[in-house]
């Protein structure tokens, strides 16, 4: 779900501003924020953080290959309109991450953290149906974490298509 499978540009750009004297106390602040928002806390969000830049993604592929027995679906959605009423957080990182993507060859098309490409892996699925007013789903959205997503698109509908293509697809 929008997983960023060749990295991130918005994880290279932060990565190669972070200095090596500064990154125990973004690690520290990276953690509480991940506590807050998901409940649960990274030992080492700068490390984390590494592992989804693009060169970190890339080494991780190349020592997971994939394997015939699996069958790889992914889900993933894009901002069409960077507004900041419906994305206050992503809006405003959508514009680093088309200028990353379109750098590193991934595309403008992103969620506001992951390129369009780098979301897909396997059998596409797509994303979710949402409304005419509806200036597409961004990251945060389409996981619907801190229930951003309710508002835009039918959360629970999503989901459910995703678990019916798991069980049919055994």
């Amino acid at each position: 779900l929008n997983s960023p499978h060749r990295g991130s540009p918005i994880a290279d750009i932060v990565n190669a501003v972070i200095p090596s004297w500064a990154q125990p106390f973004v690690s520290a602040v990276l953690g509480v924020v991940v506590q807050l928002v998901y409940g649960g806390g990274q030992q080492d969000a700068v490390k984390a953080l590494k592992s989804l830049t693009t060169s970190g993604m890339a080494s991780f592929n190349s020592y997971t290959p994939n394997s015939s027995a699996v069958k790889y679906y992914s889900y993933g959605s894009t901002i069409t309109i960077p507004d900041l009423i419906q994305h206050p957080l992503m809006g405003i990182l959508y514009p680093a991450c088309w200028a990353g993507g379109v750098f590193n060859g991934q595309g403008g098309d992103n969620d506001g953290l992951v390129p369009a490409t780098s979301q897909k892996w396997g059998t596409w699925k797509g994303g979710p149906s949402y409304g005419i007013f509806t200036t597409g789903v961004d990251h945060l959205q389409a996981s619907n974490t801190l229930l951003s997503g309710q508002t835009w698109y039918d959360v629970e509908g999503y989901f459910l298509s995703m678990a019916s293509n798991a069980k049919a697809n055994q």
